[in-house]
């Protein structure tokens, strides 16, 4: 079987993946966690995308990718992967993939790699926009669910227990409101550009409709973090593309009304505040700038960054290992622990990059912001020799990447999102690699 034939077998493989990846939630064992069954179907899902490489690749050459070939992001991700070897050998419990809501081990790691690279090298350019439509497509259905969540429809066992915990905030199939919110950062923003690169009258108005149903799971999700995330996207998009084409004004302006719009009509008809919920993170920020109060900002995780950075000192190597973080931040590394942290048990660091550092080590994680701007800074000298709908998508990705980094100051990468975000960041690589040929 030719490359062509290679390259489109994988593309459609990829649309399948981005479309039913959120809904693979049927689990084997007895738990609420849907995040925790997807971390194997992820891997399922790189084992046979390898073996279709291996498969219809030339028997000689397993792949077509050199290691001459290889770009310096490709070889930082390696260098990545190999500090997460390291930090899972001297860890203080081995874990290979993760359970409930911690998924960060080496073959879920090898995974989004995977991802990552099959994007940027096997998927023909000509389906970008394709597997972003099927994104779409999937946004729209997850949206949908979380809108019933919101207004107090339980379809699933899941949706009864954390109900209890979540009130009315809607999380949909991704175990927690924070993690749908980074999930619809990136659907968001990615139909944001579809909706500017359209050019029939129908496709902008189903994008346009689109944008309002995510944008009302969004708001129902209260996720301010993915508010701003998606905010900071939308404007750097804005300034990339439509303020440069002055056909795109009118479409700009818009979708500015309908988020406007949107964001009035749900607070007005909504039992939740989100005027004030919105006007919480400046008052945030002004907690942390006079020091009062501070320990309660962001819902307390500026004392959860405060009390890990001395942890991160003495794990500054290779960091306490992959999903450990329950082994060592506990109730004994601080007598006002329970104090602000009296609601329940604390899962993660609340923040990618301090979680990086504290579990796979400080080296890891400067790798893992420099593989960032080799990608960010490659992608914008790509995306300006590209013209058209090209360009637009080029953009719309460097857009996506930024909105969901802005989000992960507050978050962490989750097995049931991340795979969307690599994906994005190697289709931003292909036009790297396209360029270099």
């Amino acid at each position: 079987m030719d490359l062509s034939m290679r390259d489109r077998t994988i593309s459609v493989i990829f649309c399948l993946f981005v479309t039913i990846y959120p809904f693979l939630i049927i689990s084997w064992e007895k738990t609420f966690y849907y995040t925790n069954v997807k971390a194997y179907y992820l891997i399922g899902f790189s084992i046979l995308l390898c073996a279709l490489i291996s498969l219809f690749s030339d028997k000689r050459k397993i792949s077509n990718v050199q290691l001459e070939q290889l770009g310096k992001a490709e070889w930082l991700l390696l260098l990545l992967l190999l500090l997460v070897g390291v930090s899972t050998v001297q860890s203080l419990q081995i874990s290979l993939v993760g359970y409930l809501t911690e998924h960060n081990g080496i073959l879920v790691m090898f995974s989004y790699a995977l991802l990552f690279m099959i994007a940027s090298r096997f998927v023909h350019p000509d389906w970008h926009q394709k597997i972003i439509n099927f994104l779409a497509i999937s946004a729209s259905l997850c949206s949908v669910y979380g809108i019933a969540q919101h207004y107090g429809t339980n379809l699933l066992s899941q949706d009864i227990v954390m109900d209890y915990a979540y009130k009315n905030r809607s999380f949909s199939f991704f175990d927690n409101p924070d993690y749908f919110g980074a999930f619809l950062v990136l659907a968001v923003i990615m139909v944001f550009t579809l909706y500017l690169a359209a050019d029939k009258r129908i496709n902008e108005l189903l994008y346009l409709f689109i944008l309002c149903l995510l944008g009302v799971a969004l708001l129902g999700s209260e996720t301010r973090s993915a508010w701003l995330g998606s905010l900071i996207g939308l404007l750097m998009l804005s300034v990339l593309v439509a303020w440069k084409r002055k056909d795109l004004w009118k479409k700009w302006i818009a979708v500015f009304i309908v988020i406007i719009l949107t964001f009035v009509v749900m607070n007005i008809f909504s039992q939740q505040d989100y005027l004030a919920r919105a006007k919480s993170i400046v008052e945030d920020v002004h907690k942390i700038a006079t020091n009062v109060d501070s320990n309660t900002a962001g819902a307390t995780r500026w004392y959860i960054w405060k009390i890990t950075l001395p942890l991160i000192k003495e794990y500054f190597w290779f960091g306490s290992g992959p999903n450990t973080f329950h082994l060592v931040f506990h109730p004994g590394i601080d007598p006002d622990f329970w104090k602000y942290l009296s609601g329940g048990p604390i899962y993660d660091v609340n923040n990618d990059y301090l979680h990086i550092a504290l579990t796979l080590g400080v080296p890891a994680l400067m790798v893992y912001l420099l593989f960032l701007a080799v990608i960010l800074y490659n992608g914008f000298h790509s995306a300006k020799v590209l013209s058209g709908e090209r360009q637009i998508i080029a953009y719309g990705c460097l857009a996506a990447i930024t909105g969901y980094l802005v989000q992960a100051f507050f978050n962490i990468s989750v097995v049931s999102v991340a795979p969307y975000f690599w994906i994005i960041l190697g289709i931003s690589y292909s036009y790297t690699v396209t360029s270099n040929k």
